[in-house]
């Protein structure tokens, strides 16, 4: 199948199917108070836990988000204050635990202060609500081909792909850096060598929170979405789902996977 489009950027970085880039998000409020004070009920975790169980893996965050993704729709004959009434219910006191499978990270070893630093680049759904995620999870799947031409008779080969997401969103007026930039330290060069460098794969990430109790129009779970187009010199498409639990964050743990050592426990606030 041969797809004509009519497009008008440089050769170099022509788009080859339809126009830019863009993003459906759901407007929530941002105007959510901190809460520093962890209270509530581990679901899973232990966290007084020097290490984790083996073959742990923290709670399931996709089947949070389809509970209260339901149950975040308002129904057509449920007032404002009793649709809010209802999410407010719904959550739970729980301590919730999940792992981040997505691996890409900063990590710098310095052998003679032996600190270890890790680092991540925050993420925001969008520039006008400033709202700051950690993605979870991604899958990503062919779902077709097809061939792509450009306004000057240039084609290219186009693979179509559909990327599932799943990520936690979180108050932008946290303590960013606390949040993306964790110093170890008094950790031995053997220590730090198992999760640093080429066995980067053996260091987790594990987030501690809680679901947010829901005021205004904040919804505890929602779904975003992007469609990023193909060019010439990036000859794929990418449709981009990402699924959001609204959560209060309070601590970030890093840990050796082989062993399951809990390498530090940082507080957000």
């Amino acid at each position: 199948m041969k797809k004509q489009c009519l497009l008008s950027l440089l050769l170099c970085t022509t788009v080859l199917s339809g126009c830019a880039t863009h993003s459906n998000s759901t407007a929530i409020s941002i105007e959510r108070k901190l809460v520093p004070v962890l209270s509530g009920t581990p679901l899973s975790i232990d966290l007084n836990a020097n290490y984790l169980p083996p073959e742990y893996k923290g709670d399931n965050l996709d089947e949070l988000i389809n509970k209260f993704e339901k149950i975040s729709i308002k129904d057509e004959y449920e007032t404002t204050s009793s649709h809010i009434s209802r999410l407010q219910n719904a959550v739970d006191n729980n301590i919730y635990a999940f792992m981040r499978e997505i691996e890409f990270k900063l990590i710098e070893y310095n052998a003679d202060s032996q600190i270890l630093s890790i680092s991540f680049i925050p993420t925001f759904t969008n520039s006008k609500e400033h709202l700051l995620y950690f993605l979870i999870s991604s899958k990503l799947k062919n779902t077709g081909n097809y061939t792509g031409e450009n306004a000057y008779g240039v084609s290219r080969d186009v693979k179509e792909y559909n990327e599932e997401e799943t990520a936690l969103l979180v108050n932008s007026s946290i303590n960013k850096e606390a949040a993306t930039s964790i110093n170890i330290t008094n950790i031995k060069p053997e220590e730090a060598r198992k999760v640093g460098g080429l066995n980067y794969m053996n260091m987790g990430i594990m987030y501690i929170c809680k679901i947010h109790n829901p005021s205004g129009l904040d919804k505890i779970a929602f779904e975003d979405s992007d469609f990023l187009k193909a060019t010439i010199t990036r000859p794929s498409e990418y449709t981009i789902t990402r699924h959001f639990l609204n959560v209060d964050l309070y601590q970030v743990w890093v840990f050796d996977k082989t062993s399951g050592k809990v390498l530090t426990k940082q507080n957000i606030n």
